[in-house]
């Protein structure tokens, strides 16, 4: 608990807090865009071009009001899987003997590395947030039914989701699934 009241308050977590929030605009920007050329590509109309969407998009999303409250509930998620995992691996190094300075690097490694859990979970909100501005759009557009598509070397979880397209937009899977899940939902026409 204090570890999270002394990350809260920190510089660093106020600037991972904002670089979330500008990725997920960024991220349903994307998504916007990628479903407005598919939806002009299935009904024949003229692909727009991706660079204008796209600024279009994320400048409708940049106009919005701050949207700190869906920010935090899921900043607040990650923190707290964070602690765990962060208060895990502090817990095995103890019981093992480290020293003072090898717990230190296992704080840095898990809480600094933009490798690690914060750069796998602000790409995990870039994913989520390309999906819902896709399927944002295609409800705008009043489109009904929705295939998933999943990556080459699906997991199991994903690998069969296709398996039930099409599916309706209200009822499509929550992709992506997981972290590191490149699966996709598009618009489905027969």
């Amino acid at each position: 608990l204090e570890f999270r009241r002394v990350l809260f308050r920190s510089e660093g977590y106020q600037t991972w807090r904002q670089l979330t929030r500008d990725a997920m605009a960024d991220g349903a920007a994307e998504g916007n865009a990628e479903a407005t050329a598919w939806l002009a590509l299935a009904k024949g109309q003229a692909i727009p071009d991706f660079d204008i969407t796209f600024q279009t998009a994320i400048q409708a999303m940049r106009d919005l009001p701050p949207a700190w409250s869906d920010v935090d509930t899921w900043m607040g998620k990650q923190v707290h899987g964070l602690a765990a995992q962060l208060g895990q691996q502090l817990s095995d190094a103890l019981a093992s003997g480290a020293s003072r300075d090898a717990m230190v690097q296992i704080v840095s490694d898990t809480v600094l590395n933009p490798d690690g859990y914060a750069g796998l979970m602000l790409d995990h909100a870039i994913a989520t947030s390309a999906i819902q501005g896709a399927l944002a759009l295609y409800q705008s557009e009043g489109v009904e039914l929705v295939d998933v598509e999943v990556s080459p070397g699906a997991c199991d979880d994903c690998e069969p989701l296709p398996d039930d397209n099409p599916y309706q937009l209200a009822d499509a899977p929550d992709i992506p699934l997981h972290p590191r899940c490149r699966c996709a939902v598009e618009a489905h026409f027969g």
